[in-house]
Order: C-alpha cells, then sequence, then structure tokens
C-alpha cells in the first residue's frame, strides 16, 4: 500500500478541490432543505404574534429537515471523497472534515436566503389579522453536526471495511546490457563505446 503523506506534491491541491465540491454540495443540500421544509405562521392579534397548533406541530420542522438532508449529504460525500483518496488515509481525513463545515455553513446559508426572512420585523410591520411566515433557520445548534458526523461515519466505514488499491510497484530503473546479458556472442554488445568485434575468416 502506498504511504500516507498529506505534504506530498499537489496535496493542497486536492484538499481544496474536495472542499469546493462540497461547498457546491452544501449549497445544493440548501435548496433541498428549503424545498422540504413547510413553513409555520404567526397570525397578528392585537400588535403581537399567535400560532395555532397545527403551526406549532411544524415549527422546529426546519431544524428536522436539515439534521436529516445533513445526514444524506454527509453520507455520501463521506463514501465518495474516502474511496477515491483512500490510499492517502490522512489527506482525504482533513479533506473531508473541512469541507463538511464549508457544506454546513453554504447549506444554511442558502436555506436562510431563499427563505422567509426575519420574523420579529415582519411581525412589527404586519397589519392586524396577517399571517406570518417563520424564517427559515436552525434553532438548534446540534444539527449542524449532522453533515459532518455523518461523513465521519462514512469514511470510517470505507477504511475499516473496504479493500485497499493496489500496491504501487516502484521499479529501478534496467541496467546496462553488458551487466544483464554476459552470454551474449563474442564481441557484443560492444564496450566503452568500441564497434562489435567482427570475425573474418582468412
Amino acid at each position: 500500500m502506498e504511504t500516507d503523506n498529506a505534504l506530498r506534491p499537489g496535496a493542497g491541491t486536492r484538499v481544496a478541490a474536495v472542499v469546493v465540491g462540497l461547498a457546491v454540495a452544501g449549497v445544493l443540500a440548501g435548496l433541498a432543505w428549503w424545498w422540504l421544509w413547510e413553513p409555520s405562521y404567526y397570525v397578528v392579534s392585537e400588535g403581537q404574534g399567535a400560532m395555532g397548533e397545527p403551526d406549532l406541530a411544524r415549527r422546529f420542522a426546519a431544524d428536522g429537515w436539515f439534521g436529516v438532508v445533513g445526514a444524506v449529504g454527509g453520507l455520501v460525500s463521506g463514501l465518495l471523497v474516502t474511496w477515491r483518496f483512500r490510499s492517502h488515509r490522512i489527506l482525504s481525513l482533513v479533506a473531508l472534515v473541512a469541507g463538511s463545515f464549508v457544506a454546513t455553513a453554504t447549506m444554511s446559508l442558502t436555506g436562510m436566503l431563499l427563505g422567509p426572512g426575519d420574523t420579529d420585523s415582519a411581525l412589527a410591520a404586519a397589519a392586524e389579522g396577517a399571517r406570518v411566515p417563520v424564517e427559515l433557520a436552525v434553532t438548534v445548534p446540534a444539527f449542524y453536526l449532522a453533515w459532518p458526523v455523518a461523513a465521519l461515519f462514512a469514511a470510517c466505514a470505507v477504511l475499516w471495511g473496504g479493500s485497499d488499491p493496489p500496491p504501487v510497484v516502484h521499479r529501478t530503473p534496467t541496467e546496462p546490457a553488458d551487466r544483464l546479458a554476459p552470454w551474449g556472442p563474442p564481441g557484443y554488445p560492444p564496450h566503452d563505446g568500441a564497434a562489435p568485434l567482427r570475425h573474418e575468416s582468412r
């Protein structure tokens, strides 16, 4: 098996490529989070927001969907990245951990930008009886760990249960022909650049 070496030439490029790829994956996950989420609403009454039972039941749906989408993204990215760089275990883990947190950040930011704006500001400007949606955001910080934890779990499954790639055989340069074939015919091969000996009959 090829020896791990996180500092070998091109290692930084590989890490950057994984991080950028996971950042893009986080944007796609943010789109999925926003699409799956169903907002709950406040109803403005006497200058305050009140929420009915159906909306209360959906109040924390944003956290749940964030965890589900993040876990799926973490499992898929963990499997792909670790399998692709399984001969460089340290490198793959560093890239995967860094990229997972970047993916979590881009996922959260994408969902917040697509979802409703700040709820407090909307309530303050809403008229009596208006319905104001709750903003799309993670309220329980533990759900931010869904993607990194799932990615590390998938990486461990690949590293412990998968097979290593075929070992790389390093061949030594071919030695001179006069050393490899001393049994050749007289006068061949030439020595010291001299022309081959020729035997002429007289």
